[in-house]
């Protein structure tokens, strides 16, 4: 259990120091340079998954197999491919920068471009750096040190704006604390890392991975393409209303991430049963709790960001809701990849982003930044009917237990987000509304006890697993 507890502690620190110091920068910098901000995030974000190649699968799988042999030594090709890739996307992205700076000088980036990209390159590395973890089964130590980097942001954030030192000098609290991070998370990792350049073995590495790294990515950029869009369409202010928005719904992200590593070690074996455990337990949980978050977005947003974005509100509800649909799709692309459908996964994420692309395209100037949340709803809903006709197809599952499984906690929330949205009641009645809906979750059966039971015994498993090869 310790491992569970130090990994939830350690995301859940991360989470509310992230959360202190954007609450902060909201009140200390423009509307503007906030959603700057959060465009470098984005490519942070975009360049961390482009970094992925080779290390989604292969180096983690290299270094499970290292931790049950006992070597702590990486000398292979994956993690050349890792740091080449990391080096020539730092560069193309400065080359970006640069361009957009000659051509249309003075705007988004302007004279803070090099510090950006600074910023952008210690995402990337220290991101590089915490994701070995998983395939080393140190949860204790990621814990901890997704811990340090919120207690590092939210010391070295607040300092800065607080002296008054601005857009510039926030920009370098992150600097500093990219750094911190780096030197910390690296000097953490318990392996000796050198570099090979078997061009064979490279492109072996490389290729073994390539469909999984395309659908990822491709999942990658439908998310973050509408932040782009956003800029483009309605500019950097509309993002910052935008990335306040999503801050909420990205707790729950994260929260199951890090209790991820504990249940997937048999996502297969339910799929090839037709118990749907996992799913059903996990997406009515994180359905609660994007319920609570809907009822409190209104003095959360208040309490973090302040009066002035308000306007979130309703685009957090939606995001919220948005969450629970993503995380039964994501369970649904295990399963897929479990049963051997890559090149299908890969086929419906690249039919998702075009979507996305053409919803955020009509949808954000008639709606503004509620229909970039719009796009992304029904990107993640087409998407699973989707999945559910292509695993129906392959007889891998029914289409009708999972549909069941789908609607008992997603057609409730759906309803507590439309009645929030459509009456905006004051607290007590928005309280009132969340208990209607666990109800009716409950009067649904949406998940069974012997789920619950089920779902424990796989996490005890998953520790007891991470555990032994921790030790």
């Amino acid at each position: 259990m310790k491992n569970l507890y130090f990994a939830l502690s350690g995301t859940a620190i991360s989470i509310f120091g992230w959360m202190i110091t954007l609450g902060a920068a909201s009140r200390y910098i423009s509307s503007t340079e906030l959603g700057v901000c959060y465009l470098v995030f984005v490519l942070s974000a975009v360049g961390l998954a482009l970094t992925s190649i080779g290390g989604r699968s292969a180096v983690i799988s290299l270094a499970e197999d290292h931790r049950f042999q006992g070597k702590l030594t990486m000398d292979q090709p994956p993690v050349t491919v890792k740091a080449v890739t990391v080096a020539l996307l730092v560069l193309a992205i400065g080359l970006l920068i640069w361009g957009h700076d000659m051509i249309m000088p003075g705007t988004v980036f302007g004279e803070l471009k090099w510090v950006i990209l600074l910023v952008i390159l210690m995402e990337m590395v220290t991101g590089s750096g915490l994701s070995t973890f998983a395939g080393l089964g140190r949860f204790r130590t990621a814990g901890v040190l997704h811990g340090l980097k919120g207690i590092f942001s939210v010391a070295a954030s607040l300092l800065v704006l607080v002296m008054g030192f601005g857009f510039e000098g926030f920009l370098w609290s992150l600097v500093f604390t990219g750094v911190c991070m780096t030197i910390l998370v690296w000097y953490s990792i318990p392996v000796r890392f050198s570099f090979s350049f078997e061009l064979p073995t490279m492109r072996q590495v490389t290729s073994a991975s390539s469909m999984l790294y395309l659908a990822y990515l491709v999942s990658i950029l439908s998310v973050k393409s509408a932040e782009g869009m956003i800029v483009v369409l309605s500019g950097a202010a509309a993002l910052a209303v935008y990335g306040n928005a999503l801050l909420l719904p990205t707790l729950l992200i994260r929260m199951f991430e890090a209790v991820r590593p504990f249940i997937l070690d048999t996502p297969g074996d339910m799929a090839r049963s037709g118990q749907y455990i996992s799913m059903r337990t996990t997406s009515a949980v994180i359905a609660v709790m994007a319920g609570l978050l809907m009822v409190f977005a209104h003095p959360l947003t208040l309490m973090i960001f302040g009066e002035t974005y308000l306007p979130c509100v309703p685009i957090t509800r939606l995001l919220c809701f948005w969450v629970v649909l993503s995380l039964v799709n994501y369970f649904l692309v295990i399963y897929s990849i479990d049963t051997g459908q890559i090149r299908k996964v890969l086929g419906v994420n690249g039919l998702g982003f075009a979507v996305a692309i053409t919803g955020n395209w009509f949808l954000i100037p008639e709606f503004g930044v509620t229909g970039a949340a719009l796009a992304l709803t029904l990107t993640s809903f087409l998407t699973i009917l989707i999945s559910l006709l292509i695993l129906s197809s392959g007889r891998v599952l029914s289409v009708s237990g999972l549909v069941v499984s789908f609607y008992k906690s997603i057609l409730p929330l759906f309803a507590l987000c439309a009645a929030l949205q459509a009456t905006a009641p004051g607290l007590n009645h928005s309280m009132l509304y969340w208990v209607l809906f666990v109800l009716s979750m409950l009067g649904l059966k949406a998940v069974p006890v012997q789920d619950f039971k089920s779902a424990v015994r796989t996490m005890r498993y998953g520790m007891d697993t991470g555990s032994h090869a921790a030790g």
